[in-house]
């Protein structure tokens, strides 16, 4: 697409200064008056959800029925799960496609029939963005009742064995549950199913959908533009591009959340850290992990989530920074954080279980 030429004046000398200065007092105006250019957002009644990361997968076994029970019995708001398609076109509730991790098979969830699939570990192998020290949850719970009972339940989880559920039985066996849907695999006939299925069961209000694949962004928005969206990895490398530039103010986009990593963790290991992905952690948390591009987005109805937050520093270091949800591997610890600290975030409202 060319330029249209304006026509703009030679900027040399003072003339480059001055348009620079306006270009920035226009940028700056705009960013914390979002609304002057854009429509002011929607309110809900509630300002504050907690995310269960994969339904909670430091205390229950990732993306199981059990581990989504759990969450929803504690009082969890919205659970976030992961889902892939096997060779005969069944939508599971997955993170990984390779069975290694999670079962102990190095086979493909797109390359097996689903009555195939193998039980899930008891035992179960974790990612850069899990933590599961029973140790730490013990000294961060303060609550030893909260503590013992989340050890008992996962003790009797590990000791039955889970199969893969299907997208449909988590629909059908919690209809009311908001549920954040990470799709993880351009595949058409995945996007098409997951599509189909929302709309069946009448999920649009209460689901938000997305991938890090901006090309399966696209076409999830394309199928149902009412489903709650956010951004894929191309979307946010748009935005810190946008942010860092003070471009931000002046473009509109199709999504309404942004879900982001918290990369303090990350760089507390920087040894551990190829240094490309220090960089971009680093950048990352100098232009996102601020309050005023927290609150530019959310006055233009955007909701913005961290993940993945375990710890009661982060929290508050979250909640502070102004964000609209928490996605957490410990929903327990969330949950008896913010009730402890009521004095000091008393401004959070949960969503009303009615809403």
């Amino acid at each position: 697409m060319d330029m249209v030429n304006f026509g703009l004046p030679n900027l040399s000398g003072y003339g480059f200064y001055f348009s620079i200065g306006a270009y920035a007092t226009v940028s700056l105006i705009f960013y914390y008056y979002p609304n002057l250019l854009h429509r002011k957002k929607i309110l809900k009644e509630h300002n504050f959800v907690v995310v269960s990361h994969r339904g909670g997968s430091g205390e229950n076994k990732e993306n199981t029925i059990s581990a989504f029970e759990h969450s929803e019995r504690i009082g969890t708001d919205v659970i976030e799960l992961d889902c892939h398609i096997t060779k005969d076109g069944q939508v599971v509730v997955s993170h990984d496609n390779n069975l290694l991790r999670l079962c102990g098979v190095n086979k493909l969830i797109s390359e097996t029939n689903y009555d195939e699939l193998p039980d899930l570990l008891e035992e179960q192998g974790d990612d850069i963005f899990m933590q599961k020290s029973a140790d730490s949850l013990s000294r961060t719970v303060s609550s030893s009742l909260i503590s013992n009972s989340i050890q008992r339940r996962s003790q009797e989880d590990c000791k039955k064995p889970h199969k893969i559920p299907l997208l449909e039985d988590i629909f059908k066996n919690f209809p009311n549950t908001p549920i954040n849907l990470d799709v993880k695999l351009n595949n058409d006939n995945l996007i098409q199913k997951v599509s189909e299925m929302v709309a069946k069961y009448k999920r649009e209000n209460i689901t938000v959908w997305g991938s890090f694949n901006e090309k399966v962004t696209k076409k999830l928005f394309k199928l149902n533009p009412n489903v709650g969206i956010y951004f894929s990895s191309a979307g946010c490398a748009k935005l810190l591009f946008l942010m860092i530039s003070g471009l931000l103010p002046f473009f509109r986009f199709k999504e309404t959340h942004l879900e982001i990593i918290m990369p303090n963790r990350i760089l507390k290991n920087r040894r551990l850290i190829p240094r490309g992905y220090i960089a971009l952690m680093i950048l990352i948390k100098t232009f996102f992990i601020r309050k005023s591009f927290v609150e530019h987005l959310k006055k233009r109805g955007i909701l913005v989530y961290y993940w993945v937050l375990n710890e009661e520093e982060e929290f508050k270091h979250a909640i502070e920074i102004g964000v609209n949800g928490i996605i957490t591997d410990y929903p327990s610890r969330l949950i008896h954080y913010l009730r402890d600290n009521k004095h000091i975030h008393s401004h959070i409202v949960r969503p009303n279980k009615n809403e």
